[in-house]
């Protein structure tokens, strides 16, 4: 239910919720980057635990060869952007988690949202590409996480 999302939402300190999952918290339209960044900027107001959003472009235009991702801070009255290209890749399942999980380890060594955010979309740029030349089960398999060595 959305009570129940609403629950554990409001004790978050940072969401990065795909397009989907941002409508249906902020009940607002993420039709185009305008409405997705409305929507997450308004989270704030409605979940005063949150420090950071992040808006990832990913699905936002999916015929463009390159991805903006955006962090939304509740102190900072603009977002941060990335622009990267869009990596084809059949092996795309767990980028969500992954994202989510990287950016609060990289938040945790470093103590920076901007900094942390920035070293995740390099992390996932890297295993998109090194996970795009396998063929790991069938329909979009999942990230080669075992195959990361670090930065280049």
């Amino acid at each position: 239910t959305m009570d129940g999302v609403g629950l554990i939402v409001g004790l978050a300190t940072v969401l990065t919720p795909n397009l989907h999952e941002l409508r249906l918290i902020s009940g607002v339209p993420c039709a185009d980057t305008d409405q997705a960044l409305q929507a997450g900027r308004g989270l704030f107001s409605t979940f005063p635990n949150l420090r950071a959003v992040v808006i990832k472009g990913g699905h936002l235009h999916e015929k463009q060869a390159e991805i903006t991702d955006f962090l939304l801070l509740a102190d900072h009255p603009q977002p941060l952007s990335r622009r990267h290209p869009r990596l084809a890749s059949v092996n795309t399942h767990g980028t969500g988690c992954t994202f989510a999980s990287a950016l609060a380890a990289f938040h945790q060594r470093t103590g920076d949202y901007g900094l942390a955010f920035n070293q995740t979309v390099d992390f996932l740029d890297s295993l998109l590409t090194i996970s795009a030349g396998w063929r790991l089960g069938s329909g979009n398999g999942g990230l080669s996480h075992h195959l990361y060595l670090g930065p280049a």
